[in-house]
């Protein structure tokens, strides 16, 4: 009774070790030590199109995903390794040719299968479809290109001539006294601010540089006192410190204190403080429009004022760059308030 007790066990333990294995989201193969197939999982079958029938118990699998010969012998050379217990692999990538014609790019992890004595049966792969994320990878390098030649453009179209026009003006201010010129200057450096931000948004567009621990509570107060305030007043409180970049970091905070100042008045009180798994920037100011809150990241163009339409855009790719997210809502005192949250907190 104890043994046939003892093999229902087993039989249940094998049922529900096959259930798991058929119920996985990723592609689970098995092979003998002669590299023959002898598990196909469903996600196996759905990822390949070839279904465990057409593929237990033989080897012809490999021709059909890989036919292209020298690009299978290598794979086959792998997959011999790993019977041989020679190597494992993570994060392997292989391109596979589907039933329907159709490539898909998957990342393997896989090793030998060794008994309780020391020797191999074989071997298991576990693979991940990653053809996605490699195409979404894939077009965002195209997009930081493309926003790299237009930096490119906008730093030489654009900067030369307007640094030419800023010298014919000091050269006129010291030949004639004009209203006018001053009007000239405030219009070339709202141009120069309009193309130091589509660089910042462009820059930030694409990556960040080398993380490091960083004091939020210090460098804001640095940064505060590189804007132009007015009379606005800064109220800091415990601060995390994370690893981040301190010059994107930097420009965060410079552009939601200007964005403060523009929007909340020039005798606003910001305060910037922790909140839940990351920290804020709040003031007492006008606070945001109702139906505003999801667009106002969103570039735009600027209808004056000191900004270039690109502060809340810019900070929102800094905060994306970090894997951080970024929601606005109001403030404690009905102004503007934006918490930037996923952040991991270090010592």
């Amino acid at each position: 009774m104890g043994s046939e007790r003892r093999e229902e066990t087993l039989r249940e333990l094998n049922q529900f070790r096959e259930a798991i294995i058929q119920s996985a989201n990723v592609w689970i193969n098995t092979l003998d030590e002669e590299g023959n197939v002898t598990l196909w999982n469903r996600a196996a079958e759905e990822i390949s199109g070839y279904p465990a029938a057409d593929v237990v118990g033989d080897d012809d699998i490999w021709t059909r995903l890989y036919p292209d010969d020298d690009y299978r012998e290598e794979i086959l050379r792998s997959v011999e390794e790993i019977l041989q217990g020679e190597k494992a692999v993570e994060s392997f990538e292989t391109t596979i040719e589907t039933r329907d014609g159709t490539e898909r790019i998957i990342s393997w992890n896989s090793h030998a299968i060794v008994d309780s004595e020391g020797e191999r049966q074989g071997s298991v792969a576990v693979g991940r479809d990653v053809t996605e994320r490699r195409e979404r990878e894939r077009q965002l390098r195209r997009q930081n290109e493309r926003l790299n030649e237009f930096s490119n453009i906008v730093s030489h179209d654009l900067r030369n001539p307007l640094t030419i026009a800023q010298g014919y003006l000091e050269l006129a201010r010291t030949e004639c006294d004009s209203d006018h010129l001053e009007d000239v200057d405030i219009a070339l450096t709202r141009i120069d601010q309009i193309v130091n931000q589509t660089l910042a948004l462009a820059r930030h567009g694409r990556t960040i540089d080398k993380k490091e621990s960083t004091d939020l509570a210090q460098l804001a107060g640095h940064c505060w006192e590189t804007v132009d305030t007015a009379r606005g007043e800064l109220e800091v409180d415990d601060l995390p410190r994370t690893n981040a970049d301190p010059r994107a970091v930097r420009h965060l905070f410079e552009n939601l204190f200007r964005n403060t100042i523009e929007h909340g008045g020039d005798d606003v009180t910001v305060r910037v403080g922790s909140c839940e798994d990351g920290f804020y920037v709040e003031d007492d100011g006008v606070g945001l429009p109702t139906d505003m809150a999801d667009e106002i990241f969103e570039p735009v163009a600027s209808g004056g004022g000191d900004s270039a339409g690109l502060g809340l855009a810019i900070v929102k790719r800094i905060v994306e760059a970090h894997g951080w997210r970024i929601r606005a809502t109001e403030s404690t005192n009905g102004g503007a308030r934006f918490e930037i949250v996923g952040i991991d907190p270090i010592e």
